[in-house]
């Protein structure tokens, strides 16, 4: 029998042999010794395969595109439903893509966790979701990686998906990195439309921003305009 569940470990899938290995984990703590060994041997032969099998996914990986990697990251471990929502939220939907309106949009609020200031709720779900898929995507830049955990750590792993930008003291604005929009689209999570509306939201940036700087000039221009003296004044 342990010969034969040797045998089909190449046709089960993960969550299978996670299963095997807790029950053969179970049976170690048998009573009859021709069972533990038993046991024994099919979690040795579990353990190689999957350091055989992890090193080849490892490889396999390395020669992929980014865009790739972020549909194998996806495909073996699917959004929950709320992933999917912030996905769904980012690509096409919020008008504004700063980490505060993103968390309003997504009906969370403005919270304030650990101390990171309001949008800390988006920080925190977007960057456990790009934490989760690490392995496969590639690792985080280790300068993002805060020690102690909490949101901004989590919101450093965010960079394996979008490029994170100060709004100016608004927030952070996230951007889907490019790789990761014709990912979502290649898996539905996001319709082409996504491609669209990241130049949509650049051109209105750069509006808004250009409407400040002039704003800013005015004020600026008219600080400097010389007052009038009234008539019989010195």
């Amino acid at each position: 029998m342990t010969n034969k569940l040797i045998a089909s470990l190449p046709t089960r899938s993960v969550a299978e042999r996670q299963k095997m290995r807790a029950n053969a984990e179970r049976v170690l703590q048998s009573a009859d010794a021709a069972r533990r060994d038993a046991a024994q041997e099919f979690l040795d032969a579990l353990n190689a395969f999957e350091k055989s099998a992890t090193e080849a996914d490892t490889q396999a990986l390395l020669d992929m595109s980014l865009k790739d990697r972020i549909v194998a990251a996806f495909t073996r471990e699917p959004p929950t439903e709320t992933e999917a929502k912030m996905i769904k939220v980012l690509g096409e939907e919020a008008t504004h893509v700063e980490n505060v309106s993103l968390a309003q949009v997504m009906g969370w609020g403005i919270e304030l966790p650990l101390g990171e200031g309001a949008g800390g709720s988006w920080n925190l779900h977007f960057g456990k979701m790009c934490r989760r898929r690490e392995a496969f995507i590639h690792p985080a830049p280790s300068q993002y990686k805060s020690r102690g955990g909490g949101s901004a750590s989590e919101r450093h792993y965010s960079a394996l998906l979008a490029d994170l930008v100060d709004a100016d003291g608004k927030g952070i604005e996230y951007r889907f990195k490019p790789e990761a929009v014709e990912a979502f689209i290649e898996l539905g999570l996001l319709s082409a439309r996504a491609r669209s509306r990241a130049d949509e939201r650049q051109t209105e940036r750069d509006a808004w921003r250009k409407a400040i700087r002039q704003q800013v000039e005015e004020s600026i221009a008219a600080c400097m305009t010389p007052t009038a003296l009234p008539e019989g004044g010195q």
